[in-house]
């Protein structure tokens, strides 16, 4: 029998139907990645405006289709900055620098009297 198609002859049969396999298994994963990516980018751009942070909705997109762990973290910390608690923004929080100048550290105590207490 000769072949008709070079690919015939050099492929094994299988393979047209694991490469056919192989495209639908990216497709169903890549489809609700994209979606979930465009909906969370969405979001995040709308929390960006909202805090006057610059940044582009496409980078939006990008950042949660391929770091989506970092993208969340941001939003987590711009979410704790800004004190919003039950979608109430509530103000940003004291910094660290305000918080220590009010901190009183603990009585030095020696090694030795500690010890010997014990």
């Amino acid at each position: 029998m000769a072949c008709i198609w070079a690919a015939e002859c050099f492929l094994p049969p299988m393979l047209p139907i694991f490469v056919l396999f192989l495209l639908v298994l990216i497709a169903a994963l890549a489809i609700p990645i994209s979606v979930g990516a465009v909906y969370a980018g969405r979001r995040r751009t709308q929390m960006r405006k909202a805090f006057g942070i610059p940044g582009s909705s496409v980078g939006d997109c990008c950042l949660w289709c391929w770091c989506g762990p970092c993208a969340l973290a941001q939003e987590t910390r711009t979410l704790w900055h800004n004190n919003v608690k039950d979608g109430v923004c509530r103000g940003p929080v004291r910094t660290l620098g305000a918080a220590l100048s009010e901190y009183t550290p603990p009585e030095v105590v020696e090694v030795e009297q500690v010890c010997n207490d014990v």
